[in-house]
């Protein structure tokens, strides 16, 4: 937002209040409210508001769900706890905190369109907000790197975990210095006195110098996006083409024609999830970033409104902090170690039995069953039947040596 521009408005809209005659508060917050709607910066209509929640809530539950199952999986077990993992939880602790503690704030912001929680709160979100995109970008690199190292150099020593631990250490140090004019130059600003009866304060930056917001954006746009981009995607490509030429080599090593097409399976599915993590985190952050440089570059001479920017803003924002989502899934589900540790987490196993055990047939007791057959006649007994020659019914000691029993199934 161009506070410089509001704010020129709204004083040119109270010297026009001070020619009302008499202290007619009433009829200044009218006028006020009026003005304020006009500017865009009253709540949005009630389905864009549910929308905009609805999408909030979506994300703030997949992501926190997500990276809590990285968490924990790591937490739990020892063997998880190893010096390649220690970045994939880093990663995930700045997301998880991005989507616990950060996008609530910030969606109250885009639905009020004001600040209401104050001055600290205001530069507490803001540099917080930065220091774990910060934190969450540098991980990412830091991933990239280290499975670089692992497949071009796998002969050198492996990283230990007191190495990943002073390599995270670093991390969250640049990243709060980086976000640290984030915490010196926002400040909640009223942009109509409390004296004339309507408050409208925003969060915004306020910086010393007119071009100051405009330099620190390009200078975030270059070390949070196009440095990782440049440094992942060289990465990523050296990889493939080192698995490219292992897979040569093997393929004339060997006559299996099986083990081939299975090591050029595996070589496929490994590039297919390289690319997709760079082509993430190329599309997810994109748009906010050209949306800032464009909102600090154009300033007051900006086009689109209040209203329209605060809509564009928050599709912007959403799109970043889907990474948060996909995060989880692209460094988590797809690694072999992590997916075993979900299914254990989330008692895959033990569910399916359950349901099976539930939806299936209830298994009869085995109940005895006696089932009375007719004898085959004797010789004796089949001519004294011809003669009509009575014979007395056999007893129930005879009757029972004939029983056939059965058990039920």
């Amino acid at each position: 937002m161009d506070i410089e521009k509001m704010e020129s408005k709204f004083r040119l809209m109270l010297n026009l209040l001070k020619n009302i005659t008499g202290n007619d508060k009433e009829r200044m917050s009218h006028y006020l409210s009026e003005f304020v709607e006009k500017q865009g910066m009253s709540t949005f209509d009630v389905v864009t508001q549910n929308i905009l929640i609805s999408m909030f809530c979506v994300l703030i539950s997949i992501g926190s769900f997500g990276n809590s199952l990285v968490c924990i999986a790591v937490i739990r077990k020892p063997q998880m706890r190893t010096a390649r993992n220690v970045f994939i939880v880093n990663l995930a602790l700045s997301d998880l905190t991005l989507c616990l503690f950060t996008m609530p704030f910030t969606l109250a912001g885009v639905i009020r369109k004001d600040w209401n929680f104050g001055m600290f709160m205001c530069k507490l979100v803001r540099a917080f907000q930065a220091t774990n995109v910060f934190v969450s970008t540098m991980s990412i690199t830091a991933i990239a790197l280290d499975r670089y190292q692992v497949i071009i150099y796998p002969t050198k020593e492996n990283m230990q975990k007191v190495g990943s631990v002073l390599i995270l250490g670093g991390i969250w140090l640049v990243a709060f210095l980086m976000a640290t004019p984030m915490f010196i130059y926002h400040d909640a600003i009223d942009l109509i006195p409390p004296d004339y009866g309507i408050t409208l304060k925003v969060c915004a930056e306020v910086w010393p110098i007119a071009i100051g917001g405009f330099i620190y954006t390009v200078m975030t746009m270059l070390f949070q996006y196009v440095l990782p981009i440049v440094i992942v995607s060289a990465a990523y490509a050296r990889i493939c083409r080192k698995l490219e030429y292992r897979m040569v080599s093997h393929a004339s090593a060997t006559k299996d024609q099986r083990r081939r097409q299975q090591d050029e399976r595996r070589k496929r599915k490994t590039n297919q999830l390289l690319i997709a993590i760079a082509v993430v985190f190329v599309i997810s952050w994109l748009p906010i970033n050209i949306f800032n440089l464009y909102m600090f570059y154009m300033g007051s001479h900006s086009k689109i409104t209040s209203e329209q920017e605060y809509i564009i803003f928050a599709v912007c924002y959403m799109m970043a902090m889907s990474s948060a989502c996909s995060n989880p899934l692209l460094y988590g589900w797809l690694n072999d170690n992590f997916r075993k540790e979900f299914n254990d987490l989330l008692c895959q196993n033990r569910c399916i039995g359950a349901i099976k055990r539930f939806t299936a047939r209830p298994e009869r007791n085995s109940v005895p069953m006696v089932i009375y057959t007719k004898t085959q006649q004797s010789e004796v007994e089949r001519k004294n039947s011809q003669n009509n020659v009575h014979v007395p019914e056999a007893s129930a000691a005879t009757q029972v040596e004939h029983m056939a029993l059965s058990v039920g199934p």
